[in-house]
């Protein structure tokens, strides 16, 4: 299974989003939560695009809320030099729907597994004081997404 971001890039993007620190472990586990809730995405993405006859995945078919859309842009500003490998990220699509991604969603692909990182960084933050993020928060984190998006 292709991973959407590995364990040194991920722990640099954590530290710069939310001054966390993560051990492999728990990177494990994000990079679960991560691709978990990415494939959530497309899935829905692949419906949105179904349900309006089209063979072709838009950005507009991502189901893109307010506050996650804020979290790309904040995303942007802060990550402008760390950013992550499409090509994993292509192959992770690749893997879970067979419909084609147009290219603004090509495009938009990083900028949208960089927010969920950021929204994941900045959940973490707001549940956990220490630096080091405990296992029940992750959980409780995962649980939290699972609701939302």
């Amino acid at each position: 299974m292709p991973r959407v971001i590995g364990f040194p890039k991920l722990k640099q993007l954590m530290r710069r989003v939310a001054s966390i620190d993560i051990d492999k472990s728990k990177a494990e586990d994000l990079i679960e939560i991560i691709e978990k809730k990415f494939r959530d995405l497309i899935e829905v993405a692949e419906r949105n695009a179904r349900e309006n006859g089209r063979e072709i995945i838009y950005m507009r078919d991502l189901p893109l809320t307010k506050g996650f859309l804020s979290s790309m842009e904040e995303r942007k500003k802060l990550l402008l030099t760390a950013e992550v490998d499409l090509s994993p990220i292509l192959a992770v699509v690749a893997e879970v729907t067979p419909y084609t991604v147009s290219d603004e969603l090509r495009e938009n692909l990083q900028d949208v597994v960089g927010a969920l990182i950021y929204i994941i960084g900045k959940a973490i933050r707001l549940l956990e004081s220490s630096r080091r993020p405990s296992k029940e928060t992750l959980e409780k984190v995962e649980k939290l997404l699972d609701l939302t998006l």
